[in-house]
C-alpha cells in the first residue's frame, strides 16, 4: 500500500501515472487479468512478458496473429479463455483430436 492512499478501485491504467515516482514492473503487471492489449500498445517500450499476456483473457486471437513478432507462449494461448479462431471454437477440432 501507497501511505496515505487508500485502497480504491483505480483502473490499473491510471496507477504508474498517479505515482510516477513508484518502481513499476510491467514483467509483474503482464499477468494481472485487468491489463488491456491498449495499455500494453500504449507503453511498447516497457519490459511486458508475453508469456504472462498469453493467458490474459484480453488477448483475443487476433491481437496474436497480428502481433505474431511477439514471443507469445502458444501452450498459454492454448488453454485462454479468450476468443479463440473459429477452427478451435467448432466440433472440428474434436474430431481431428478423436
Amino acid at each position: 500500500n501507497v501511505t496515505g492512499v487508500q485502497t480504491c478501485a483505480l483502473p490499473i491504467l491510471y496507477l504508474p501515472e498517479l505515482f510516477p515516482n513508484l518502481y513499476w514492473d510491467y514483467y509483474v503487471l503482464s499477468g494481472n487479468p485487468n491489463i488491456s492489449w491498449e495499455i500494453v500498445q500504449a507503453n511498447p517500450d516497457k519490459n511486458w512478458s508475453y508469456s504472462l499476456l498469453s493467458q490474459n483473457p484480453n488477448i483475443t486471437w487476433e491481437i496474436v496473429q497480428t502481433n505474431q513478432d511477439k514471443n507469445w507462449d502458444y501452450i498459454l494461448l492454448s488453454s485462454n479463455k479468450m476468443s479463440k479462431h473459429p477452427f478451435f471454437e467448432s466440433k472440428q477440432l474434436s474430431y481431428v483430436l478423436k
